[in-house]
């Protein structure tokens, strides 16, 4: 049984060259999340604003998690997002777990 995590995060906007320059963030993005040496299934289910390159700011996102990591999300928690074939595509630190759904 997985456990699905809504988190609150700040998420930056790397600038890397393999992006096109109309790269952006938005609410449906979907991508891995990276941390304590795992991907995660993720997908961005609010933000503050639309991020383009080099932008930061607040959005709530939902991840895929194995029951062993049940207590290895939490506050603080540094997360890099990546996308496409291992594109690193920004970084971020939990600020809040929202809710925790077994699945």
């Amino acid at each position: 049984m997985d456990l699905v995590y809504r988190l609150r995060v700040s998420l930056n906007v790397l600038s890397d060259e393999r992006l096109p320059e109309t790269f952006s963030i938005d609410v449906g993005h979907r991508f891995r999340a990276y941390f304590n040496g795992i991907y995660h299934p993720a997908q961005v289910d609010a933000i503050d604003k639309v991020l383009h390159i080099g932008e930061s700011g607040g959005a709530e996102i939902s991840i895929i998690c194995m029951p062993e990591e049940e207590w290895q999300v939490f506050p603080g928690l540094a997360i890099d997002f990546v996308g496409g074939v291992d594109i690193e595509v920004g970084w971020g630190e939990v600020i809040a777990v929202l809710e925790k759904i077994e699945d």
